[in-house]
This record gives structure tokens, C-alpha cells and sequence, in this order.
């Protein structure tokens, strides 16, 4: 059963198991319509049956019974995951039974689980919830290589604030030797959601999925991998479904009914056995039945999935992919969904691990109507858990969650932070007795780090130049008063200077595993990762005279050819507000060489100076300006969402000083070429002067995406005392980005005059532009060795 993890790679469903119990208290509950199915589909796969280590109570010859279960306290800021949704502390339980019988050739499994919360503000919608779940499994081999096993689910999921039903079923037969693996699979889910159809108000809104959503989903698929052994391996693989909604509102009206399908060819790299790496293309297809909207809709992109586990106590995957998935609101038909995905363990010892599990999602509803703006939702699911095992049998562990979801017309926007502590427990009848629950002795394990292992955390304040905010025009007339002939634009005013201010906190893990070569050199590899939040505020004005007035432009161009409208427009007072969240994720590779030595001396070990890494970066910025005008009773407001990714290769140089009494002076630069991605949101919403008194509303969205080639350099200085428990140290780091986005707000006009406002003829919308920026922070560094 091995074929199918590893075509789940190929699918970018990447996961690590984080616990023992089955239904992890700490899990998140996605709020996307698809992802019951997702789930569903997670357990209705087939399982890799050998050389399995099954804890429990054995009953009869190859009949083993399991039981364990686990309790969970904590804090959870949004339980109903609404934009002003109550905070509240929450307990939980869980419990799980599993009967699994083994003969020689055959694995058969059945398991009963479920989960109960409860939260402690009478605020929060449904205090009590529930989960209940019930599989069952068989696997048979055949021989010679063919494989078959099938099973079946039922789900009943009320831990969100949207309850669901899952039953589904699968059969898989799968064929495998030195050189190819393969397998043929048909699948079946029904997906029930438990709330009546409820058209009023928020329809909009995915959280409030109806049974208008309800579907039944039958799939058959099937590939093949050829090359299993070898360096590089081609794969193909394809799926086929019928997707039937079994509670369509009015099918004149929307009919989500379709023919499904995606297929997907590449290749896999095998670099050394601990490291694979999975490219390939994907295509995917959906044609609706009998929708009078949309006929079809197809997506096709980069495929990529990557392994990497050089040590039994470390694994690390990432991937890449983009689906067609079912919609999450009631005017769409369908959804275009990309999904990054990162997840690592590290075990430090035997007994404590951490690992995180990072993904982001982005959501394009699909086929609304032309009267509702197109929607699309920006996802960040965050998991973390550190865990310590006490006993055989007993597992303590804390966890946090964090999910923040962003709609780019403005309509939804949220966050949820979740932090637990808890036990779990598995029992066994190779556990100790209950007096080693809450107070097993620590083993003297050997922690998995080498020698001169570090751990370094910093935190400071911090500054990042972005580029300034130029959006109110001034506009310059030849009549005899303001608002008379004004055909010229003239200039844009600077809103916001672009310096925002704040805090930086980072986390660096020096030498956290190494590789020795036959020939005595040695490869270390660290990771380093930082997180920094800054804002700012100005204040600009812009004030009308005989010649001059001032106004807003609405960010897109509709029609070159028509005068585009304009909100406020005299003696305007603009407050522009600017936050941004900047972080970074690397890995780097560090080489130590032989030095010294003869017939009778050792020589050491000796790191060069020179590393070399891979960076992920990201710059998640948030802008919103408020104008007035004392003759306007409504104000222009304009919220802008830009996103900028950069991923990339670095090379770096790092040296340490010796000045005496206990002083080290440290130095870090590197610099990298990365690829950098942009993401442009920015709604407009202003009242346009008609005359006199009278106004009418004017609304804009603007969209854009930019891909660039940058240069990423970073200086750092360390000042370092060595104090008896560790390191204290005084550090400022310079960074220079040679792009960063520059929005350039709909104004290309200034130098064509056109009646009345001059805003008219050359307009291009609003558009991402380049340019370069600094970033600097100073503070303070503690630095633990870890062995």
C-alpha cells in the first residue's frame, strides 16, 4: 500500500502526524466549503500496512484493541470566525477505540472517535459542540506485486460554527516491483451541511454554508510512477468525477451539476534517497451540466511537491498546486484554488518534538454574475505544537493555531488565534503503571544536535523605507474660480512617506544537524526564521485656490475614452494609515574542514566562513486612507491589500572577531537572487460632485499581479558577551531590496489637458510599479547552546 503516499506527494496532500491520537485537539476547522471533502478524502485512502507497530491490548492471536484519548485547555479569539466574533477560554476531550485484526497476507481496521468542547462565553454561538467518526478499512494482498483494499467513513463534524455530514466509501487496487509503481481507485463522497437554505442577508458570506451546498461526488482515477528506483522518474495520473448537488435552489438560476477532472504528468528527481523532488504540469477541467451561466472552466499550472528527511529524527515537504474545488459562496459556481504548503518535524530528543505545518490559500469564486463583484479570499492556516513524551503512554503537549482570512472586496475579513495545553494518552499493555502517568523519569537520551549547537533569539525595534503613497491629484484650471475649466492634471500629492515603524523578533538554530563525509569534513545545517510588525500614520491636505483644486480619482480605468469619475474634490484633509507584516524562513548549509594534525596530533574541525541557503520572504502590507471635505458629508475611503513573496537562493560570509574580556564580534552578509511575486487588491469608494449639493456614490476595485527578478542583501553585526548560562549580545542588521511594489494610483494624464477634470485620454488603471527599499532593526540576542 506504499503506491499511495507517495502519489499523495504528487497530489501536494502533505502531512506529518503530530500525535498519537487520531483526532488532534489542536486541529484546525477550515472554514472553506471543500474542506469536509478534503478531509474526508485524507482518511478514505489506503495505508501502508507494513512493518506497522500497534499499541494496545492483544485479545486473541493477531486481534488487537486500542484505546486513548486525550483532554485540551486553552484561549480561542474567534470561535464563530466572524470579522467581531466573541473571544472565549474552551475546554476539550477526546476518545478513541480501534479493533484491528492481522493475518499473514490481510490487515482489517475499525475505529470509533470522537471529540467534545465546550467554551466558557455564553456569547459564542452553539458553547457545546461535537464530533463523531467511524471508519473502517481492509487491506489484501494478492501477490506478485497487486494489492486491494477498500473501506468506508461516516463523519458527523459540529466543532465548527458550520456543522457538516461526511459518508463516502473507496476501493483501491494497486500493482508495484523494482521499477514501477501504479494503482487504479474509484471514490465516493456525500457531503451534507446542516443548516436549512437561508437566503437573507450574508449569502456572501462562506462561512454560512447551507444545504444548498449538499453534494454527492463519485470519482474514479488512476497512475503510474516508472522509474521507481532510478535518479529521475516520469508519472502520470488522472482523476474523472460526476458532481451532483442534491439540493440545487432554483437550477435555472445556478446549477452547479458537472463533469470533473483534472490530469497531471511530471517528473520525479531522486536526489539522494532522504531527498525527492516532484515537478510536473497539471490540467484541470469542469464542465457544468446544465448552468445558464457557465459552460466550462479550466485552470492549468505548475505542479510541485518536495521530501526531504536526511535523518530519522527530521522531515521537512513542501508543495505547490492548483485545483478546481467546490464554490464557498451561493453566486458561485465553482472555485480556482491555489495552495503552498510547508511542514517539518524535528525530534530534539525521544521524548520532546516540535513541528509546524504552514499553508496558504487562495480562493477565485468563479462564474458570478455580472451585477456581483468577483470574489476571491486570501487564506493563512498556521499549526504549531510542540510535544513532550512523559511515559509510553502519556504524551503532554501545548499548540497554537492561527488563521487569518482576507476578502478582497472587503466584505469578510477575520482572524483566529487558538493556544492549547493538554494531555494524551494511549494505552497499551507494555505501558508502565498508573504511578508513571504524570511522573515518568526523563531517559538520558542523547539530544539530536551536534556539537556546538545553538539556539539564538532576538527582538528589537525596526524600520522598513517602503515606497511613499502619492493618490491625491491636483488639478490646474484657466477659469476664474475653483471647479471652473480645471483641464489639466497637474501632480499627486505625497499622502504617505512610506517609513513605518515597529518591532522584529527572530529565532536562529545554529548547526542544527550535520553530516560527516568519509574524509572527515563535515556539513552542518541551520534554520533561521523573523518576524516583524510596523505601521504608521500620516496626515496630508490639499487646498483649492483660483487655479488649483484637488481630487480623487477612482483607482480603475473603466474606459480610456470616458472621463473616469471623481470622489472629493476642495479643501481635502487625508488620513492614510499603513501596516505591514514581514517575515522570513531559511535554511543554510555550512562546511567544516580538517585543519592540523600529523603523526601524533589531531587535527579539528574548522567551519569556513561561506554558507549557502534557501529563503522564503514575505511582505504583507496594508494601507487605508480616509479623506474629508467640510463641504461633503461622506468621505473617500481606499483600502489596499499588497502581497509580495520572494523565494530564493543566497550565498553568505560569516566571520567572528575575538576582542578580549570576554568580548566577540560577529559578522553575517549574504545576498541572494529570488524570484518575487505581487498581488494587488484596492477598493475605492467615494461620492462624485454632480452639482451643487449633490453627489452620488462611486465605488472602484483594482487588481494586479507582478513577477520580478530581485537582489536581496543582508548585513549584520553581533556584539556578544559570554555569560555563564549562554550568550548576550547587542545586534543591528541593514537590508536592501532591490524590488519592492510601487502601487502607481489611475492618473497617467498629467501631461494631456481634457475638459472638465483633466483625469481623462491616457489612463492605464491602477497599476503595480518598482522600485528598491531599505529595512534595518537593532536589539538584543541571547544565544543557548543546546547540548
Amino acid at each position: 500500500m506504499a503506491v499511495f503516499y507517495r502519489y499523495m506527494v504528487a497530489l501536494g496532500t502533505l502531512s506529518f502526524a503530530v500525535a498519537p491520537a487520531a483526532v488532534s485537539p489542536s486541529s484546525a476547522q477550515n472554514i472553506i466549503t471543500d474542506q469536509p471533502i478534503r478531509d474526508a478524502s485524507a482518511q478514505l485512502r489506503s495505508r501502508n500496512t507494513t512493518n506497522q507497530s500497534i499499541d494496545g491490548f492483544t485479545i486473541a492471536p493477531g486481534i488487537i484493541v486500542s484505546v486513548g484519548g486525550g483532554s485540551e485547555s486553552g484561549y480561542d479569539s474567534n470561535p464563530n470566525q466572524l470579522d467581531d466574533g466573541p473571544s472565549s477560554y474552551y475546554s476539550r476531550v477526546n476518545g478513541y477505540s480501534q479493533l484491528t485484526a492481522i493475518r499473514e497476507n490481510s490487515l482489517t481496521r475499525v475505529r470509533v472517535e470522537g471529540v467534545g468542547l465546550a467554551f466558557t462565553d455564553d456569547d459564542v454561538g452553539r458553547t457545546e459542540r461535537g464530533l463523531g467518526q467511524a471508519t473502517a478499512e481492509h487491506f489484501q494482498s494478492l501477490g506478485h506485486g497487486w494489492s486491494l483494499s477498500f473501506g468506508g467513513l461516516y463523519r458527523y463534524n459540529g466543532l465548527s460554527f458550520v456543522e457538516d455530514q461526511v459518508a463516502g466509501g473507496f476501493s483501491e487496487v494497486n500493482f508495484t516491483n523494482d521499477n514501477i509503481v501504479s494503482f487504479v481507485r474509484g471514490r465516493y463522497t456525500s457531503l451534507k451541511y446542516l443548516t436549512d437554505i437561508n437566503l437573507s442577508g450574508g449569502v456572501l458570506n462562506p462561512l454560512q454554508q447551507t444545504d444548498a451546498f449538499n453534494l454527492d461526488r463519485a470519482e474514479i482515477g488512476g497512475g503510474f510512477l516508472y522509474g521507481k528506483s532510478s535518479p529521475i522518474a516520469g508519472f502520470v495520473e488522472g482523476v474523472i468525477a460526476d458532481v451532483d448537488y442534491v439540493n440545487t435552489v432554483d437550477p435555472d438560476f445556478i446549477n452547479r451539476d458537472a463533469t470533473d477532472g483534472f490530469g497531471k504528468a511530471g517528473v520525479r528527481f531522486t536526489f539522494v534517497p532522504s531527498l525527492q523532488v516532484d515537478m510536473g504540469w497539471r490540467y484541470n477541467q469542469r464542465d457544468l451540466n446544465n448552468d445558464p451561466l457557465l459552460e466550462s472552466y479550466s485552470s492549468n499550472d505548475f505542479d510541485f511537491a518536495l521530501r526531504w528527511t536526511p535523518w530519522p529524527y527530521f522531515a521537512l515537504a513542501a508543495s505547490y498546486d492548483r485545483t478546481i474545488e467546490e464554490p464557498s459562496t451561493f453566486f458561485s459556481r465553482l472555485a480556482d484554488t491555489r495552495t503552498y504548503a510547508f511542514n517539518f518535524k524535528y525530534a530534539i530528543d525521544e521524548q520532546l518534538a516540535i513541528s509546524a505545518d504552514v499553508r496558504r490559500r487562495v480562493f477565485d469564486e468563479i462564474g458570478t454574475p455580472v451585477s456581483v463583484p468577483d470574489i476571491a479570499y486570501r487564506i493563512w492556516d498556521v499549526n504549531a505544537e510542540v510535544t513532550y513524551d512523559a511515559t509510553r503512554w502519556a504524551q503532554y503537549y501545548a499548540g497554537l493555531f492561527y488563521q487569518s482570512v482576507s476578502e478582497e472586496s472587503g466584505d469578510l475579513d477575520f482572524s483566529e488565534l487558538r493556544i492549547g495545553a493538554g494531555v494524551r494518552v494511549a494505552l497499551s499493555e507494555n505501558a508502565p503503571g498508573p504511578h508513571d502517568f504524570f511522573f515518568g523519569e526523563r531517559r538520558n537520551s542523547v539530544r539530536n544536535f551536534p556539537q556546538g549547537a545553538t539556539v539564538d533569539v532576538s527582538f528589537g525595534p525596526a524600520w522598513f523605507g517602503l515606497p511613499e503613497k502619492n493618490i491625491t491629484t491636483v488639478i490646474e484650471g484657466i477659469g476664474p474660480g475653483p471647479g471652473l475649466a480645471f483641464d489639466t492634471a497637474d501632480r499627486q500629492i505625497e499622502d504617505h512617506d512610506g517609513d513605518v515603524f515597529g518591532g522584529r523578533v527572530g529565532i536562529i538554530v545554529d548547526k542544527a544537524a550535520a553530516y560527516t563525509f568519509a574524509d572527515g569534513r563535515s556539513l552542518s545545517f541551520g534554520f533561521d526564521a523573523s518576524y516583524s510588525y510596523l505601521k504608521s500614520g500620516d496626515r496630508s491636505a490639499c487646498d483649492f485656490t483660483a487655479t488649483k483644486d484637488c481630487v480623487f480619482v477612482n483607482v480603475n480605468d473603466f474606459d480610456p475614452l470616458e472621463e473616469n469619475n471623481t470622489g472629493l474634490a476642495g479643501l481635502l484633509r487625508t488620513t492614510t494609515d499603513r501596516e505591514l507584516h514581514y517575515w522570513n524562513v531559511a535554511a543554510f548549509a555550512q562546511l567544516s574542514r580538517m585543519h592540523g594534525g600529523g603523526l601524533k596530533d589531531e587535527g579539528y574541525l574548522q567551519q569556513m566562513p561561506w554558507i549557502i541557503g534557501v529563503d522564503l520572504r514575505g511582505l504583507n502590507e496594508r494601507t487605508k486612507l480616509h479623506s474629508v471635505d467640510i463641504s461633503v458629508p461622506d468621505p473617500v475611503d481606499i483600502n489596499e491589500e499588497l502581497d509580495t513573496y520572494y523565494s530564493g537562493v543566497f550565498v553568505g560570509h560569516r566571520r567572528s572577531y575575538q576582542l578580549g574580556h570576554g568580548l566577540t564580534l560577529h559578522s553575517d552578509t549574504r545576498g541572494g537572487i529570488y524570484y518575487a511575486n505581487s498581488n494587488l487588491g484596492v477598493n475605492y469608494r467615494g461620492f462624485i460632485p454632480i452639482e451643487g449639493d449633490e453627489f452620488v456614490l462611486e465605488q472602484g476595485r483594482a487588481t494586479d499581479e507582478n513577477e520580478e527578478a530581485a537582489f536581496i542583501g543582508t548585513a549584520n553585526v553581533r556584539l556578544d558577551k559570554v555569560l555563564s548560562w549562554g550568550i548576550i549580545g547587542l545586534f543591528g542588521q541593514l537590508e536592501y531590496f532591490s524590488y519592492v511594489p510601487d502601487v502607481r494610483y489611475n492618473n497617467d494624464d498629467f501631461a494631456e489637458p481634457g475638459p472638465p477634470f483633466g483625469v481623462i485620454g491616457t489612463q492605464k488603471g491602477t497599476k503595480i510599479g518598482s522600485t528598491d527599499a531599505f529595512a534595518a532593526s537593532v536589539g538584543i540576542q541571547f544565544s543557548v547552546p543546546l547540548n
